[in-house]
């Protein structure tokens, strides 16, 4: 393995017979979303109860608090996702495997090494109407000529490419270049 520094969020661990990176999810935006699914909900119980009360509500309206009730447990779920789960990636020779924890969420994957010919990371940049934002994903390249994504959403270069070159260097891995790559 190589001697590159721990970036922020990254914890490894050699087992000796497989090699585990765990990737933490809170950051700053789940604190964002703390304080953001706080005031929904206590908007939600000032105001539901009254709306689901109502007699005079009649027809479509009257989903409106399940609508707002609905969308507050999507963004509580994944608050707390953001807040307590890590993705944990484990290999050894034979198979790697990318599972995210405790809450369930999806992009569990299971891949059996002797199949991935590449490891590499790469920059996404996504253009809204407010400007640009970066972020970066590590991707496994099969020898079927298939690229799989094996953890995205990462916050800056170094855990990408941190992840990639462990990996590498773990399972003996030649590094070569690939088209749009870091």
């Amino acid at each position: 393995m190589q001697n590159l520094d721990l970036p922020k969020q990254i914890v490894m661990i050699d087992h000796g017979h497989y090699l585990e990176i765990i990737r933490t999810w809170r950051g700053l935006v789940a604190w964002f979303l703390v304080l953001f699914s706080g005031i929904w909900w206590f908007s939600i119980l000032q105001t539901v109860p009254d709306m689901l009360t109502d007699t005079n509500i009649k027809d479509a309206a009257g989903y409106v608090p399940l609508i707002h009730i609905g969308i507050g447990l999507l963004v509580g779920y994944f608050t707390l996702a953001l807040l307590f789960n890590r993705t944990h990636l484990y290999a050894n020779q034979s198979k790697m495997e990318i599972k995210h924890t405790p809450l369930p969420w999806f992009g569990n994957k299971v891949l059996n090494v002797p199949d991935i010919k590449q490891l590499f990371s790469k920059k996404v940049v996504t253009r809204t109407k407010n400007g640009t934002q970066t972020s970066y994903k590590v991707m496994a390249r099969m020898h079927t000529g298939k690229d799989i994504k094996l953890l995205a959403n990462l916050a800056d270069r170094e855990q990408a490419l941190f992840i990639e070159k462990q990996f590498e260097s773990y399972l003996g891995i030649k590094d070569e270049d690939v088209e749009g790559a870091l």
